[in-house]
């Protein structure tokens, strides 16, 4: 998955966005009521270690801007390390939230890389 904020408001955005089948993604969003709620995943993209993280730890919506606040962490430099690739995400499900937005992304502690 590719870094940044992705709004999934369908399974179809879903399948466009990573690629996998429709059939496998229904299965893991079989839960969300697209209908009525939206699914916001933050994504540090490929890291060639384990020990990154991302964390959402605050939504706020503001007429069209949609502000993301973001907790990411990685590797101190002192500890171990597993030699693997990840692919850091988080995921939160809220209400159906508009289509067209703008979203913010705000350090929400710690550092926030896809800040732009």
């Amino acid at each position: 998955m590719s870094p940044g904020i992705h709004l999934i408001q369908s399974v179809d955005d879903f399948v466009q966005l990573t690629g996998q089948s429709s059939e496998s993604v229904s299965q893991a969003f079989q839960s969300v009521d697209f209908s009525r709620e939206t699914v916001v995943i933050a994504a540090l993209g490929e890291r060639n270690t384990t020990g990154y993280s991302i964390r959402i730890v605050g939504i706020a919506l503001r007429k069209d801007v949609l502000n993301v606040y973001l907790r990411e962490s990685s590797p101190s430099g002192t500890g171990p390390v597993g030699m693997a690739f990840t692919y850091p995400t988080h995921a939160v499900v809220l209400e159906k939230l508009p289509g067209s937005l703008k979203v913010n992304v705000v350090d929400g502690g710690m550092h926030a890389s896809l800040m732009r």
